[in-house]
């Protein structure tokens, strides 16, 4: 009996294709994953399936961006402003923050700080050909009031001691969980040392941008 073939598209419009053989009565049941240029997507050795995450994706696709900065903060505080655009175009945010000394961090929607030092957002897939700017724009030091903003969320990390010295390390605050950004819309991010000593900080604000469907 001839092998019987079905084919279907996935999302992103690569062909998968599911045979069945028929051998003397014996039912084995194989499933191949062809991409679009007919290659496999199957690992040869294990036949386990190849796969990136979305975000990952996002990268090869030349949708995702990175604001990036070390910072030397002393019982002083530094402010972001993250400003998306009036488009469907969403910012999908992860924001990392690693400091070596008593840090605090928050995060607030719908500020109404202005202006601020323009900070170029790159571009995580180098090798594009043509420039595909992000939409999300990132100031530090804007000015103006704060509003009556929505605190999204704070986190503190390190081991304050008596006098504001310090007796161990620092800390990170990882964006394992992403926001999708809320479009015409300002986010203040503030990062605060608070002990009185030199406090050695990474900045790390990661986004891609999807349209929404």
């Amino acid at each position: 009996m001839a092998n019987s073939t079905v084919q279907i598209k996935d999302a992103n419009g690569d062909t998968i294709t599911l045979a069945t053989v028929l051998n003397a009565g014996v039912h084995t049941f194989k499933q191949t994953l062809i991409s679009s240029d007919g290659s496999s997507m199957e690992d040869s050795t294990t036949e386990s399936l190849k796969m990136v995450t979305f975000p990952h994706h996002e990268i090869h696709e030349g949708d995702r961006y990175t604001v990036q900065e070390g910072i030397v903060l002393n019982g002083a505080s530094k402010d972001y402003l993250i400003t998306t655009p009036d488009t469907t175009k969403w910012a999908h945010m992860t924001i990392d923050i690693e400091g070596a000394q008593d840090t605090f961090i928050t995060l607030v929607e719908d500020s109404t700080h202005t202006g601020g030092t323009a900070m170029p957002a790159r571009n995580r897939n180098r090798n594009l050909i043509i420039p595909n700017p992000a939409t999300t724009t990132v100031t530090h030091t804007p000015g103006g009031p704060a509003g009556a903003p929505i605190t999204i969320f704070t986190c503190r990390f390190g081991i304050p001691t008596a006098g504001g010295g310090r007796g161990g390390g620092g800390g990170i605050q990882q964006g394992r969980a992403e926001f999708v950004l809320k479009q015409n819309t300002k986010y203040l991010l503030t990062v605060t040392a608070l002990s009185a000593n030199d406090n050695n900080i990474c900045v790390s604000i990661d986004w891609y941008e999807h349209q929404n469907s």
